[in-house]
């Protein structure tokens, strides 16, 4: 099943999920406890997690970084973003920088967001 067909689902459960997710964004961490204990009752969401976990542990990556990977979320487990968490880091625009550009971490297999703006018609970080 691909994941755009869970959420119609399990959408109270996928909504904990991306509250997991926001709340642990520290590199390492290790949710699986939480993560498992939401799905316990959705096993298309359950074998999404356990794909998930299996990718961050069997993609390739440098060795040193391949140790930031965060356990117990959803990650895309097909296509360009494989790999990568399905949900984006939270992002809360400012005056000075009310445009974000997010940007794969490969080897961690994370996002990182660069606030910036637009000046002269050119996205500039701030």
């Amino acid at each position: 099943m691909s994941p755009s067909a869970v959420p119609t689902l399990s959408g109270r459960a996928l909504e904990q999920l991306a509250e997991l997710d926001h709340n642990n964004r520290r590199a390492g961490a290790d949710v699986r406890m939480d993560a498992y204990r939401i799905v316990k009752d959705k096993p298309d969401l359950r074998r999404w997690l356990e794909e998930s976990d299996r990718l961050a542990q069997e993609l390739p990556g440098s060795r040193r970084l391949r140790r930031r990977r965060r356990l117990g979320i959803l990650r895309w487990i097909e296509g360009p973003s494989l790999g990568l968490p399905y949900f984006e880091p939270l992002f809360y625009p400012t005056p000075f920088a009310p445009e974000k550009r997010v940007l794969p971490l490969l080897d961690e297999l994370d996002y990182v967001i660069i606030a910036g703006r637009i000046e002269d018609g050119r996205w500039r970080p701030s």
